[in-house]
């Protein structure tokens, strides 16, 4: 729901002409007497909840002071008495990621790859000063003629508490992480994710998920993988997938973790380098202590004497062993299942079983890679 306040004044400064809008916020040009700035205000239906309006004037306003080539200047931010929440910020020439794309413009894999190490540096600065974004999108990635990224819009909704699902749109909705749409916080993790998701939509030409509603994208982010871009262009590397695969993760633990290690792997890529094995959170890997077990269960707690392995416990090591083994010795009879291969080696099963099932479907069928298609399915389900 959208009401032009073009001619009217936020924070003192006269709106000349709407630009723009994103999932919750209204971009006008505005003219101070040196030169054009940029105001964007909260969706006018926002407006009458206070505590929205407070929560996103104070993301905006905590991202001011942060400064990095890849950000769009923030030049300040606050509440105005009438039209709620908003931001100042720098005016360029420049077009939205998502822009860009509708417009028919073929992103090659070398210009999304220097787009994303712009990307993963804008964001590198914000989870430095203790910040995140929030709801990174197509919206918020803006291109500048000369192939220049800068990042708006950090921190509008970092610290809102309603939930998204409730009022952003289906769009804006298909580019957060899984735990956001659950009701967890904006983290570094759920950032990377949707850095990831913007990455796809440059590779792949269209949202990573879609429905007739809110609703239904939501279901589709929490429940279904991307399809594999790969299917409609050639030019990106397995490695880029991989990358890609990571950071678009279900569990957060299963990501990168920092915009550092993000920035690692996508140099090595622009340079041609083979990719430093990225290893999952402990948290997900390690078992905890008997110290960690006893503190969780309160001081002096006694623990339960060790229990030997159970029959199902030692026949589910033994189906990953085998399965371990069929992934190395197993000389892959197509693209998709290398490609299976590849993702199952990196811990993305359930991308190595689409790409492993892929192969089966179109007729590359061995009796190595049904081994693998049975397998993997336990493996799944602990996973």
């Amino acid at each position: 729901m959208r009401a032009d306040l073009t001619g009217q004044t936020v924070a003192g400064y006269p709106l000349e002409r709407l630009v723009a809008s994103d999932g919750y916020g209204e971009f006008y040009e505005a003219r101070t007497s040196a030169e054009p700035i940029m105001v964007k205000v909260l969706r006018s239906d926002l407006r009458s909840d206070p505590v929205m309006v407070q929560a996103v004037a104070q993301g905006w306003q905590g991202v001011h002071g942060v400064t990095h080539p890849n950000l769009l200047a923030v030049l300040g931010a606050g509440v105005d008495p009438q039209h709620g929440a908003y931001l100042l910020q720098e005016s360029l020439h420049t077009r939205s990621l998502r822009r860009l794309v509708l417009d028919g413009v073929c992103l090659n894999w070398r210009d999304i790859l220097e787009f994303a190490i712009q990307m993963a540096s804008a964001l590198k600065a914000l989870h430095e000063a203790g910040l995140t974004h929030g709801d990174l999108s197509p919206f918020h990635i803006l291109t500048t003629f000369d192939g220049e990224v800068r990042i708006e819009g950090a921190g509008g909704v970092a610290r809102v508490a309603r939930p998204l699902a409730e009022w952003m749109p289906a769009q804006a909705l298909a580019y957060l992480a899984p735990e956001r749409l659950r009701g967890g916080e904006s983290s570094v993790a759920a950032d990377l994710y949707s850095l990831g998701a913007c990455l796809y939509f440059a590779i792949a030409n269209h949202d990573p998920f879609s429905g007739h509603n809110a609703d239904s994208v939501a279901r589709a982010v929490l429940e279904q993988i991307p399809a594999p871009p790969k299917q409609t262009r050639g030019d990106v590397p397995r490695e880029g997938l991989g990358v890609l695969g990571l950071l678009l993760e279900k569990n957060p633990h299963h990501r990168y973790q920092t915009a550092d290690d993000l920035l690692e792997h996508l140099v090595a890529l622009k340079e041609g380098r083979p990719l430093r094995l990225m290893r999952r959170s402990a948290p997900v890997l390690e078992r905890p202590t008997t110290e960690q077990v006893a503190a969780a269960r309160g001081a002096g707690a006694p623990m339960p004497p060790p229990q030997p392995p159970s029959e199902v416990r030692t026949t589910a090591a033994a189906a990953v062993h085998s399965l371990r083994v069929q992934v190395e010795a197993t000389v892959p009879r197509s693209e998709k299942e290398k490609d299976g291969d590849y993702f199952y080696r990196t811990g993305r099963l359930v991308l190595a079983k689409q790409y492993w099932q892929e192969a089966w479907d179109s007729g590359a069928v061995h009796p190595g890679l049904k081994l693998k298609l049975t397998l993997i399915q336990p493996e799944l389900k602990r996973a």
